[in-house]
C-alpha cells in the first residue's frame, strides 16, 4: 500500500511538471483580400454566432497566456505574457474560430 501511494504521488508530480503543449496557432499566408474577407465574416455575425466566436477567442487567448506563463518565454518583452496573448490572435486564429463555430467563409 505504501509503495502504491508513493508511486501515485510520483506520477502526479511528474505529470504536473511536464510542459504544456504550445496552443498557439501558426500564422499562415493570406492575401489581403482573404484576410479582409475573414475579418468581414467575423464582424458580420449575429449575436449567437458572435458569442461562439468570442468564446473561442477567449479560450484561445487564455491558453496562450497560461502556456506563456508556464514556459516563461516572454520575460524580456514589455507586457510579458499579456503582450504575447494579446497579439496571438491573427487571421489563422479567426479562421479557426469560424470553422469551430460552423460558419462558412
Amino acid at each position: 500500500m505504501k509503495i502504491l501511494i508513493v508511486s501515485l504521488c510520483s506520477l502526479f508530480l511528474f505529470s504536473c511538471a511536464t510542459p504544456l503543449e504550445d496552443p498557439r496557432i501558426q500564422k499562415e499566408k493570406y492575401t489581403d483580400a482573404q484576410s479582409e474577407n475573414i475579418l468581414d465574416v467575423v464582424n458580420k455575425q449575429d449575436e449567437e454566432k458572435q458569442l461562439c466566436i468570442d468564446k473561442f477567442l477567449g479560450k484561445y487567448s487564455d491558453k496562450v497566456l497560461k502556456h506563456c506563463q508556464f514556459a516563461g518565454y516572454a520575460e524580456n518583452i514589455g507586457g510579458g505574457c499579456y503582450h504575447i496573448a494579446g497579439y496571438a490572435v491573427h487571421t489563422a486564429v479567426l479562421e479557426k474560430a469560424l470553422l469551430s463555430c460552423k460558419i462558412e467563409i
